[in-house]
């Protein structure tokens, strides 16, 4: 196990040191310059500067293959917007057919779990409303948070940007549960995204 996530090849070779921040709850870019993001936040208390970067995947509901490759795009934009409103900074974003990967500077002053949960909510309005997919579509509940330090985000946001290659070679199922084990994350299975067999 320990040569796979060291390998290059390996969803977790582009990790290095990062820390992971443990996000299984059940409530509910594209690179934009590597300058030093250090945010002012003006909803936290005077004077507060972060440099917090974050790393969000999220799947869609039982892993169905929803989000048609013609429409990535504006959903993309459509989620950068929903973020920038939140006073996050969007460094990365790619949508795969069935669960997305978001590198984000994040504000201090909103929790994870509440900017996942706009981010699925609306993002779940907006599709219905362009009627995107042939079928209901949902998020699954649930997403994983993965914090990096500044020296690593050149490998994170490529690594998300060629999601494409990268799932040649790795499922989702692989890359996701290689996370947890890597970073020694207790799990349940009923805990996680429901993934099912193609």
């Amino acid at each position: 196990m320990e040569a796979l996530l060291s390998s290059p090849s390996s969803p977790l070779g582009f990790l290095g040191n990062s820390i992971f921040v443990a996000a299984l709850s059940r409530s509910h870019t594209r690179s934009l310059g590597m300058a030093s993001l250090i945010l002012k936040n003006q909803n936290a208390m005077p004077n507060t500067y972060t440099q917090l970067y974050t790393h969000l995947v999220f799947a869609v509901k039982n892993r169905q293959a929803l989000i048609e490759p013609k429409f990535r795009e504006e959903i993309e934009r459509y989620m950068t917007g929903i973020l920038q409103n939140k006073k996050h900074k969007l460094l990365a974003i790619y949508l795969m057919t069935d669960h997305a990967h978001i590198l984000i500077g994040t504000n201090p002053a909103i929790s994870l779990s509440d900017t996942v949960q706009v981010l699925k909510i609306e993002t779940t309005n907006f599709i219905k409303e362009k009627c995107f997919t042939p079928v209901r579509f949902n998020w699954q509940e649930g997403f994983g948070a993965f914090s990096h330090s500044r020296n690593e985000l050149d490998n994170v946001v490529k690594y998300i940007l060629n999601q494409p290659e990268h799932h040649r070679k790795a499922t989702f199922q692989d890359e996701y549960i290689a996370l947890l084990q890597r970073y020694e994350i207790d799990y349940k299975d009923e805990y996680l995204f429901d993934f099912f067999e193609h």
